[in-house]
């Protein structure tokens, strides 16, 4: 009994092992079933990111706002970094349909016509590397910037402040920026592939350790590099980010000199765009300058000539209405998004009535849907710009926001252009 249980205890293995080679060989599918299963699985799962990237490259899909909401969970600064250069290597998403098959959008600025009036507003891409992506968004105009002359790394950090409960942000970046050099390669890089019936701008900034003496020279330089690559640039001296740039903005003779001399530059300047007309030349107006401050500011614009005036930049207000908790609202900066609406928009009937209609204006501050557009439409602003909508309303937003626009106007019966200044 004892041997026979030895002996159990030494074949059990055996048999075990036996039987399941037995198994498998049976279980085994044929060699043509094997490749053919193995073809299977990868087709369907080719076909399945195929389709994946197709939804998620198309900026009408509704995984954008989504991915908007979800992203808010991380710093703003880092987040703002890693979209940019997602853009830059071509990982956002493209308008696939095009709205602007007929004229109901188009816009006419500086001598040209513009497919549609949604723009994106300077310090979405500070140095230029994601222009191309930019306009695959559906951007009617592109505005990159605020470039410097030479390299500085901006305001120290945190510098960039969400406030979720207003939809808000507050920032003192203090333009930081790779410089001039950069820029202007990427600009000649990416002049050449701008879509038909869009323009593209670059905002011009001033070193912080710049002095006033050197300010209209500096100016000059960067006009002067940048002009030929774009169809307007941009004088920024309304950030409340750099110590004493709104001062040239608040001094007549200081401000007619500057918008002089860049208008000079700019006129040398042979560009690449439809009939290789230089650059036009954009004012950028703060918001906090008060009703007289900015007729004196359309009155240095229609002397020097300015072509447009972007109205407005950022406000160092914090209107009553904030509901973000008071270590937010306080920090040091300029705040953007609905909360700057009511002031910019008042800015733009100001300068509208002010100058009657003679200098176009971008209106910007605010804006987050049709309905924001086409009030700013009637209080005199031929085209809008987007910053913080994008960040709320996600990449999607340009064209689900054209998308409003033409249904709304089309309702009224009317082209963007015939509402510009039409207030009711």
């Amino acid at each position: 009994m004892i041997r026979s249980a030895v002996a159990f205890r030494r074949l059990s293995p055996l048999f075990l092992q036996q039987t399941r080679n037995f198994t498998l060989r049976r279980n085994k599918p044929p060699a043509k079933f094997r490749s053919f299963r193995s073809a299977f699985t990868l087709t369907t799962s080719l076909i399945t990111l195929g389709l994946c990237y197709r939804y998620y490259s198309d900026t009408r899909a509704s995984i954008h706002p989504f991915l908007s909401t979800f992203f808010r969970y991380f710093d703003p600064e880092w987040l703002h970094h890693v979209a940019i250069n997602a853009g830059h290597y071509g990982l956002w998403p493209r308008e696939r349909v095009d709205v602007e098959e007929d004229d109901v959008l188009n816009v006419e600025l500086c001598g040209k016509i513009i497919k549609n009036p949604v723009g994106l507003a300077a310090g979405w891409d500070k140095d230029g590397i994601a222009i191309p992506a930019l306009f695959g968004l559906g951007f009617g105009a592109v505005e990159v910037g605020s470039v410097t002359l030479r390299a500085q790394p901006g305001n120290t950090t945190p510098r960039v402040f969400r406030l979720s409960a207003d939809n808000a942000v507050i920032n003192r970046y203090g333009f930081p920026s790779l410089g001039l050099p950069s820029m202007r390669t990427h600009l000649r890089t990416s002049s050449t592939q701008k879509p038909p019936h869009t323009i593209l701008g670059v905002n011009l900034g001033r070193n912080k350790d710049t002095p006033p003496a050197s300010q209209v020279d500096e100016f000059r330089e960067m006009a002067r590099a940048t002009g030929r690559w774009v169809d307007y640039v941009v004088i920024n001296v309304s950030s409340p980010n750099t110590p004493g740039l709104r001062q040239t903005l608040e001094q007549v003779e200081k401000l007619s000199e500057l918008v002089t001399a860049v208008k000079e530059e700019c006129g040398k300047v042979r560009g690449v765009g439809d009939g290789n007309d230089g650059p036009s030349v954009w004012l950028k107006v703060s918001p906090d300058l008060g009703e007289e401050g900015l007729k004196k500011v359309g009155n240095v614009a229609l002397e020097t000539g300015v072509d447009a005036l972007v109205v407005t930049n950022t406000t160092i207000s914090r209107p009553s209405t904030l509901k973000s908790p008071p270590h937010l609202i306080t920090q040091t900066g300029g705040l953007s998004g609905p909360p700057l609406k009511p002031l910019a928009l008042n800015c733009v009937r100001t300068l509208y009535t002010h100058t009657a209609g003679r200098i176009p204006i971008i209106g910007s501050g605010g804006i987050m849907n049709a309905d924001d557009a086409i009030e700013f439409a009637r209080a005199g602003a031929c085209m809008v710009q987007i910053y913080t909508g994008i960040t709320v309303r996600g990449l999607g937003m340009v064209g689900e926001m054209k998308v409003e626009l033409k249904k709304r106007l089309q309702e009224m019966g009317v082209r963007w252009m015939d509402i510009v200044g039409k207030e009711e």
